[in-house]
């Protein structure tokens, strides 16, 4: 990225400043202040003899703090900012002050330089300032967004075009796990979409860090998490799927993003959260329900088959789980026993082979399987969603955390949630075999589809080798592997 601020991030910031105290009545002016933008603190250096050390010294209360006519700079980047005012919070330990023993113990310190360190930060992990002169003349807009995955963090293959905004991607040195969009172009309007589309595809939260919009800069602090993510949308490089899902995303409605944005925070964190898998599962069946129909007020067994793509013996257990857990049941083996005992008297679950594994013999759940088809299944629903073609879809989740099961239909999900309640509550059940046994049938067809595709490469190459040679394609075909490489028909 041409022109790029990387360094903006990492940054430590000196100056000066005005500090006050608005309780005690008391201001320093012109302290000496040091930024650090990635802890978002600032440090002041306070001289011993001022009053404002013996006020806060003997305060034991958090007393808000007012920064004001701030003017830093950093000669290694050459930027230079300003802000008015901040209302700020003490974060250093009161002890690192003599002073609050009393000040007979501040005159016995030895070898007291007379500088008092007060640190400082914000209630809230957002500070504002103004630059002197844009950091980039080339790309003046730009965002950036921490914890981002390694396996997708190149994504500067291509442009994402959203009306007249051209905007890039690339990944930040010198740490990573910093993503940064860019654009000659305001990205204001669609920022929280592209924040959205980037957490989906990299199956994290990923938190701002910084954000520069020509002369004004916001840092948010960064905090880098040590855990890698092992659960994102795709595990590769290339920009084709992330391109789809931000199009995806920046061509729903208001009141659709808002309604989805949420959901996806519950999915994402259902992957990624560092609590009980219980609580990581509840968290997805929470993406679930607030997507199977804005007129649904509890999980249904048809809505959650076609949401999620499954069988309603596999939707039973999802919703059977989540139903059990909620209600107090325990952990996940208490409430897959309460499951079985109440659900399944009437015979074993018929399962696709992929979630079979998941209910082992005895009736003993394996819940951590579960939970990761989950994720994978709410992976599919949510590209089904933002419709992203169906052979990228295949293509791409090929070497992923869990192979794809099938993709999953959106137009079934609105099929069911137009039924009639009593028909939702089991007067058509012939109505939901007849969606399961056409879901089923698209899947065929496109497994078809992709094997006709592959064939048709592998008969594309054979030819070629034939003709280089100048043999026969048969004997070609024998020597790659026999008759059956030849394509097939449906």
């Amino acid at each position: 990225m041409a022109d790029e601020p990387k360094h903006l991030i990492y940054a430590r910031f000196t100056g000066t400043a005005e500090l006050e105290s608005p309780e005690h009545g008391v201001s320093l002016l012109n302290a000496s202040v040091e930024f650090d933008a990635q802890a978002l603190e600032f440090t002041v250096l306070i001289p011993a003899s001022h009053p404002l050390v013996d006020c806060l010294a003997q305060e034991r209360r958090s007393v808000p703090l007012r920064l004001q006519s701030v003017s830093l700079g950093n000669q290694d980047i050459k930027v230079r900012m300003h802000a008015d005012q901040f209302l700020l919070s003490r974060r250093n330990a009161l002890s690192e002050w003599p002073e609050c023993f009393g000040r007979e113990m501040a005159a016995l310190c030895e070898g007291d330089d007379g500088v008092r360190r007060l640190v400082l930060g914000p209630t809230e992990y957002a500070l504002e300032f103004q630059l002197d002169c844009p950091v980039s003349e080339q790309y003046p807009f730009q965002h950036y967004y921490g914890d981002a995955c390694k396996a997708i963090q190149v994504a500067h293959v291509r442009a994402f075009q959203w009306g007249k905004a051209e905007v890039h991607f690339a990944s930040v040195s010198p740490q990573d796990g910093i993503v940064c969009a860019y654009s000659t172009d305001d990205l204001a309007p669609i920022e929280p979409r592209i924040h959205a589309g980037l957490m989906l595809c990299h199956g994290r939260d990923l938190p701002r860090v910084l954000s520069i919009e020509a002369s004004k800069v916001v840092f948010f602090g960064y905090r880098p998490r040590n855990q890698v993510s092992t659960f994102p949308l795709s595990s590769e490089a290339r920009f084709a799927l992330m391109g789809h899902i931000l199009e995806g995303v920046c061509c729903l409605s208001e009141a659709a993003f808002r309604s989805a944005f949420l959901a996806l925070k519950f999915f994402v964190a259902g992957k990624q959260a560092d609590v009980a898998l219980e609580a990581r599962y509840m968290l997805l069946m929470t993406c679930v329900e607030a997507m199977d129909g804005e007129h649904q007020r509890q999980l249904s067994d048809a809505s959650t088959a076609a949401l999620l793509g499954v069988s309603r013996d596999a939707a039973r257990l999802f919703n059977g789980m989540r139903n059990e857990l909620v209600h107090g049941r325990g952990g996940y083996k208490e409430a897959f026993t309460a499951f079985w005992d109440t659900r399944c008297k009437e015979g074993a679950l018929q399962l696709e082979p992929e979630l079979a594994p998941c209910v082992r013999e005895g009736a003993e759940l394996d819940f951590a399987r579960l939970w990761i088809r989950l994720c994978e299944r709410l992976d599919a629903f949510w590209c089904a969603y933002l419709k992203v073609p169906a052979d990228l879809l295949a293509y791409r989740y090929e070497h992923r955390y869990a192979p794809l099961m099938r993709p999953v239909d959106v137009n079934v999900l609105d099929q069911v949630n137009s039924l009639p309640k009593a028909a939702k509550s089991g007067e058509t059940k012939r109505n939901q075999e007849l969606l399961d046994a056409n879901r089923r049938l698209k899947a065929e067809k496109e497994d078809l589809k992709r094997q006709l595709r592959t064939q048709g490469l592998k008969i594309a190459q054979l030819k070629r080798i034939a003709a280089e040679h100048g043999v026969p394609l048969d004997a070609v075909q024998k020597l790659a592997g026999g008759e059956h490489e030849r394509p097939f028909s449906v």
